[in-house]
């Protein structure tokens, strides 16, 4: 058989013959795979060399150990908790924590509303005017007087201020659960109750209002951007917004049930 296709048939130009007949009549998958070769026997395909860095991909996997295991899955866990290298984009869950993120501050607010005015107007049980006096005079400059009292109610601390900043708050929180203008009204969400917690005084800031004031503040970064972003399509979530939301759910849960094994 060899002396007939060495003396009768040039073993190059049949290679190159066959190639020609596998890219007339093969199916599109295998079409163009083939090219011809200068040195007779040697056929190449991609297909082949597909399967073999398959296999070598399979080899490799099996010769890690399993420390090699272990320290695959918890790169590719910590990957997918940082939302990296995914196709997801976050779009309807961040639409439903945003619009849930806004429910809490509006039912925030209404106590504020309810119980401002009592707590710290300029009748109430301890009056804005007074604490914002000693923190003053406590202070060397300003910058320390702002980081002590971090506040809207150094421009004032009238009846008047305070109800326009408990109605502010409840319409940035009304704002967050339609949609509208996100970023600065879960900024303003931010700051009006940053105001009104650094000036409790005496009446210790509860700890949903810790928690609600860090939200806010992360879910600035979270939230879409424009007037009425809707789903926020043009406005994905980046990697490290979705990374920070993940990190702060995760840190509220893991501390709340540190708390109860310590007590």
């Amino acid at each position: 058989m060899g002396e007939v296709f060495s003396h009768d048939v040039d073993y190059n130009n049949f290679n190159n013959y066959f190639c020609e007949v596998q890219g007339r009549f093969a199916s599109q998958a295998f079409h163009g795979k083939c090219r011809r070769v200068d040195n007779p026997g040697i056929l190449v395909a991609s297909s082949s060399a597909n399967t073999m860095a398959a296999e070598q991909k399979k080899l490799g996997s099996r010769g890690l150990g399993l420390f090699g295991l272990i320290r695959s899955y918890i790169s590719r866990s910590i990957k997918d908790f940082a939302a990296i290298d995914t196709a997801n984009t976050y779009l309807w869950p961040r639409w439903v924590v945003l619009r849930g993120v806004g429910i809490v501050f509006v039912f925030i607010f209404l106590g504020v509303l309810a119980e401002g005015q009592a707590l710290i107007g300029p009748n109430g049980i301890a009056p804005l005017d007074g604490f914002f006096r000693v923190v003053a005079k406590v202070s060397s400059n300003p910058v320390e007087m702002v980081l002590r009292a971090p506040s809207v109610f150094w421009f004032g601390t009238g009846t008047g201020m305070i109800a326009a900043f408990q109605w502010l708050g409840l319409a940035a929180a009304a704002a967050v659960v339609l949609n509208l203008w996100p970023r600065m009204a879960l900024f303003g969400c931010w700051l009006i109750l940053l105001s009104f917690v650094s000036s409790w005084q005496v009446f210790s800031s509860t700890v949903i209002d810790e928690v609600m004031i860090e939200t806010a503040l992360v879910c600035i970064a979270f939230a879409p951007a424009g007037m009425r972003p809707g789903l926020g399509v043009k406005s994905p979530p980046r990697v490290i917004a979705v990374f920070m939301m993940r990190w702060l759910v995760f840190r509220i849960m893991f501390e709340s049930g540190l708390v109860k094994l310590v007590e």
